[in-house]
C-alpha cells in the first residue's frame, strides 16, 4: 500500500503541475486568441516536477507515467478548461451543460479538435525531450543536448562561471556590464553565444543592465523552470494588459 500511495501522491502532483505548465498557453490562446502550441512543450516539465514535488516514486515506469500526465493534462486543458473560460469570456454560465451545448456546434468542435491535435503534437515533443533524457538516468533539462554537445557546453559553462568568478559576480549586487565577461574570454570560442545560451536558460541572471553567474540555476532544474515559466508569464500578461487597454478606454 504504502508502495501504492507514492504513486498516488506522484500522479496528482504530476496532473497539477502539467496543468499549472499550461497557463502561459491557456492564457495567450483564450485573452491572445492565439494558438502558441509551443508552450505545450512546458507539460512534461511540469508534470515531472509536480510528481517529484508531491514525492511520486522514481522507478522504470517514471517515463510512461509522465507521458500519460502530459497527454492527460493537454487533454484537460484543451477539450475543458479552454472551452469552459471561452464560455466566461463570452459571458456565458460556466457549466458543464453550456460545455456539452459548444460540442454540438460542429464549427466550434471542429476548431477545438484541430487545436487539440496541434497540440498533441508539441506536448509528444516536450514528452520525447523529457522522457528520452530520464530513460538514460539524466536529469531532465529544459535544453537536451546530445553527449558531444553537453560535454563541450559543460566546458564552456566552467569557463564562463570562472569568468564570472574572477570578477566576484556571483550575485546580483555584484553584477557586470556583459562587455567585462566576455573582455574576459576573448580567448575562448563561441563564448558570445554560450552566454546567451545561458541568459536563456537563466543560469546567467540581468541585474539592471549587468549580469552575474547564478549557481542556485545551475543546480537546479526547477528553478531554471519556475524563472523561465514566470518570464513568458510576464509577457503574456503584459501582452494582456495591451489588449485589455483599449476594451477599457472605448
Amino acid at each position: 500500500m504504502k508502495n501504492i500511495s507514492h504513486y498516488v501522491f506522484g500522479i496528482i502532483g504530476g496532473l497539477i503541475g502539467g496543468i499549472i505548465a499550461s497557463i502561459p498557453w491557456i492564457l495567450l490562446y483564450i485573452y491572445g486568441n492565439m494558438m502558441f502550441s509551443l508552450l505545450a512543450v512546458f507539460i512534461a516539465m511540469g508534470a515531472l516536477i509536480g510528481y517529484k514535488l508531491f514525492k511520486g516514486k522514481v522507478d522504470k515506469k517514471l517515463p510512461l507515467i509522465i507521458t500519460i500526465l502530459s497527454l492527460i493534462s493537454v487533454s484537460i486543458v484543451t477539450l475543458v478548461i479552454i472551452p469552459l473560460l471561452l464560455l466566461s469570456k463570452n459571458d456565458l454560465v460556466v457549466s458543464f451543460e453550456n460545455l456539452e451545448w459548444l460540442y454540438q456546434n460542429s464549427e466550434f468542435a471542429s476548431a477545438i479538435m484541430r487545436d487539440y491535435i496541434i497540440s498533441l503534437v508539441f506536448t509528444l515533443l516536450g514528452i520525447s525531450g523529457v522522457t528520452s533524457q530520464l530513460k538514460r538516468g539524466e536529469d531532465p533539462k529544459l535544453f537536451p543536448q546530445n553527449n558531444a554537445v553537453r560535454q563541450e557546453a559543460s566546458e564552456q559553462t566552467s569557463n564562463i562561471k570562472e569568468a564570472f568568478q574572477k570578477l566576484n559576480a556571483m550575485s546580483k549586487e555584484n553584477a557586470v556590464p556583459k562587455e567585462s565577461i566576455l573582455g574576459a574570454l576573448s580567448g575562448e570560442e563561441n563564448s558570445s553565444a554560450t552566454f546567451r545560451t545561458l541568459c536563456t536558460q537563466k543560469i546567467i541572471r540581468k541585474y539592471k543592465k549587468n549580469y552575474y553567474f547564478d549557481e542556485k540555476s545551475e543546480r537546479s532544474v526547477l528553478r531554471r523552470f519556475i524563472l523561465i515559466y514566470f518570464g513568458i508569464m510576464k509577457w503574456i500578461i503584459l501582452i494582456f494588459i495591451i489588449l485589455l487597454i483599449p476594451i477599457l478606454f472605448l
